[in-house]
């Protein structure tokens, strides 16, 4: 009876191990990964309403700055940084195709960017969105959160 109930309470404190190793700071690695995304955004922004096409090489710089961004916090290399990288990839996809398409909408209207941006309200942005949406999108969409998760850890190298 006392060997099953060791071996219950070893089990029970296995599974009460802490997730994250010393020294890990998840807030400064989400902040670095939305500051990654903000910056992502503006880049896939200022590329798409540039040059008239969206690119799957700037969805991979897109992702690759969030993770990078992730990364370079110290000691991030548990599976919550991808999923952190993963999140700002989307948030990062998610408001760069916003700015993109309003910046659509400044263009027809012969205004600025920002004029719009201000005198939008949010529904009709997302309304926006979801008009413009085209099926290319998911693939960006993709691309940019699996970079994002890729880029976000190191990986180690097996011996």
């Amino acid at each position: 009876m006392r060997q099953l109930r060791a071996q219950i309470c070893g089990a029970a404190m296995a599974y009460t191990t802490p997730i994250t190793n010393v020294g890990e700071n998840f807030p400064l690695a989400a902040a670095a990964g939305l500051g990654g995304a903000v910056l992502g955004a503006a880049l896939w922004a200022a590329f798409t309403v540039t040059t008239g096409i969206k690119l799957g090489a700037i969805a991979i710089a897109v992702g690759a700055l969030i993770g990078f961004a992730i990364r370079a916090v110290p000691h991030a290399q548990t599976w919550h940084y991808r999923m952190l990288g993963a999140v700002c990839g989307v948030v990062g996809w998610l408001f760069g195709t916003m700015a993109s398409d309003l910046a659509a909408v400044a263009r027809v209207k012969h205004t600025d960017l920002l004029t719009i941006m201000i005198a939008t309200p949010p529904m009709t942005v997302i309304d926006l969105v979801i008009r413009l949406f085209t099926p290319m999108d998911v693939v960006f969409f993709a691309i940019t959160v699996y970079e994002a998760a890729k880029f976000a850890i190191l990986r180690r190298r097996r011996m």
